[in-house]
């Protein structure tokens, strides 16, 4: 039996004699309300969403389980006709048609879960009263064991505050765990849930022998390989979204060289210089385009559906994403994305102070001042809780791998941290209707770009060499961020600043007109409304956030949020992921409420 999920629980026994607390009726009932399609109790209980529209329980002794995105869940992949023989054969299937996603062995005794390398889906893990509780939602966790929500986790708010994410296995919870990349979740009768190590991702040696070309050539046909093979599976239309930077703009590329059908979506206005050079990539590569109004609203609109998702453990900045799903497509669609094009190709490294790369001190230093929030740094305190430097650095460094270069040491930290959590979000955002592919997300290309020399990664040398090689017109075409194109092309450059300045005469009375880039509407306050909103919001809400989260509100948000007259933008970031805690406060609150009335009807 082979089925593929989006959401499950199970619930474990300590011992064998502490089954008849899974039986518990309280707890089943609870269970109940879940609605899930199907469960299967043996030795331990297993509930999970299937395809099918109707419930029941599983009848076979064993199977295996692919929990992955809706709209991965809801496409037209195929897997009736998959034997499964061992977990090699379905982590190369899931690798290859799925990518994100968790693998679920079961039988009467015990039960395994493994994941993508990067473990994007990843799942919650507590424990109370002799049992523990896997889920991959938090508030179907809250629904049955809403006790778990009850103690705050102070180093995970910190990281939150400081970095917009959390690192390893943190959450907003000091019962609640997060699981982890490159391990083995196995639960037997006798031995109770363990934590093994299994193929973590390693660093291969730096190769500084070869030529520029010889990279360019290699990475090329390994990404062109990569899409073919993955969107050659698909018989839907493909999608992409076009933001005007160089990942997305380089699959377009390979995607029209190949013949693929493909329709481009960007979401923004005609101001914004990423709308600008999206509509010029579709243009040169005679792709279907389609512009999708930004909400004069911004992000804060977006909160239900962001809790909804994302279930407040992200920074609300990337709710901007959510714009994408109003594009007139069906869930399952597929949609590109150049998931880790960034940090492949150089893209912090490539600003940071070479002497800082050479020892493990400095790089773990670098890491923490680079990714860390400017105001965080000056404080002692936030929210009522101790802001320990040191400490942070110290599990920065601890968590590095330092088997090669060090500059190598931060490209895979990124992979674990920033990408894994703060732009892996993004993909589940996306998840939630598509069905994501991201052709970089491979392990060949992924250890072709870590053999780069340092030299190669700086200002993100080799992409730029890649567009010049296998797109030269798409080089033409600046960077929604960079006023120079790779390939300076005058004319070009001088229609594209027409373009964008004549918007601007004409729509003088927008709310955009002071804005070049669509990611400075989604930092929480653009103008005087928001900033106003979210001032208000943040004392609305601050006995909410102490009840959850036992934190103080900060007392001079003004100041925090002005210096010297202008909007701080540090102070803005810091009091933003502030707000998100707070509406996350909230959300926790009214689903214990929902989680009482419920255990009382």
């Amino acid at each position: 039996m082979l089925e593929i999920t989006d959401r499950f629980v199970a619930i474990f026994p300590k011992t064998k004699n502490d089954l008849h607390k899974i039986t518990d009726d309280r707890l089943t009932n609870k269970i109940k309300t879940l609605g899930f399609k199907k469960s299967l109790l043996n030795n331990y209980f297993l509930a999970f969403d299937s395809k099918s529209s109707r419930q029941d329980e599983v009848e076979e002794k064993s199977g295996w389980l692919i929990d992955t995105f809706k709209g991965t869940k809801e496409s037209h992949i195929d897997i009736e006709n998959i034997e499964v023989l061992n977990w090699n054969d379905l982590h190369i299937f899931s690798e290859n048609n799925i990518q994100f996603y968790n693998l679920i062995k079961w039988d009467s005794n015990s039960l395994e879960i493994q994941s993508d390398c990067l473990s994007h889906k990843y799942f919650y893990i507590t424990k109370s009263k002799d049992l523990t509780f896997l889920a991959s939602c938090l508030k179907d966790l809250l629904q049955i064991v809403p006790e778990a929500f009850d103690q705050s986790n102070p180093e995970g708010i910190i990281e939150y505050l400081n970095f917009g994410f959390f690192q390893g296995s943190n959450t907003l919870h000091k019962n609640i765990e997060r699981s982890l990349p490159s391990k083995l979740y196995k639960w037997e009768v006798k031995s109770g849930l363990k934590k093994i190590q299994i193929k973590p991702l390693t660093i291969p040696q730096s190769n500084s022998s070869q030529t520029c070309d010889y990279f360019v050539e290699l990475i090329g046909e390994a990404v062109k390989t990569s899409i073919v093979n993955r969107c050659n599976l698909e018989t839907q239309h493909l999608t992409i979204g076009l933001s005007g930077g160089f990942d997305s703009r380089l699959l377009a590329g390979f995607c029209a060289s190949e013949n693929l059908k493909i329709k481009g979506y960007t979401y923004g206005n005609k101001l914004h210089s990423e709308t600008s050079s999206a509509c010029e990539i579709a243009r040169t590569l005679g792709l279907e385009h389609q512009i999708i109004k930004y909400p004069e609203n911004l992000i804060f609109d977006k909160v239900p559906i962001f809790l909804d998702v994302l279930e407040g453990h992200a920074d609300l900045q990337v709710a901007q994403i959510f714009n994408l799903l109003s594009a007139p497509e069906t869930c399952g669609t597929p949609l590109l994305h150049g998931y880790l094009g960034g940090p492949l190709s150089g893209h912090h490294i490539g600003v940071m102070n070479n002497a800082d790369l050479q020892t493990k001190d400095g790089v773990a230093h670098t890491i923490y001042d680079h990714f860390s929030s400017s105001l965080m740094k000056t404080k002692s305190t936030c929210l009522g809780l101790k802001i320990e430097k040191d400490e942070i650095i110290q599990n920065i460094f601890e968590s590095l791998d330092f088997s090669q270069k060090p500059y190598q040491a931060i490209t895979k930290w990124e992979l674990l941290n920033t990408q894994r959590d703060n732009i892996g979000s993004t993909l589940r955002i996306l998840g939630s209707k598509y069905k994501v592919i991201a052709p970089l997300y491979d392990k060949k290309i992924i250890e072709i770009w870590q053999t780069l020399p340092l030299v190669a990664l700086k200002n993100r040398f080799i992409f730029r060499e890649l567009l010049k090689k296998y797109f030269p017109l798409l080089a033409e075409i600046p960077h929604s961020e960079e006023y120079y194109p790779i390939l300076p092309n005058l004319k070009k450059m001088l229609l594209q600043y027409c373009k964008i300045k004549k918007a601007k005469i004409f729509n003088k009375s927008s709310m955009y007109a002071n804005s070049d880039y669509i990611w400075t509407l989604s930092h929480g306050g653009f103008n005087n409304s928001q900033r106003e909103f979210l001032l208000k919001g943040l004392l609305h809400m601050s006995e909410s956030i102490q009840k959850v989260l036992g934190l103080e509100m900060e007392k001079d948000l003004y100041n925090i949020l002005y210096q010297n007259g202008t909007v701080n933008r540090s102070g803005l970031d810091y009091l933003r992921r502030i707000y998100t805690l707070a509406v996350y406060s909230e959300w926790i609150l009214n689903l214990k409420k929902s989680a009482i009335h419920l255990e009382r009807d």
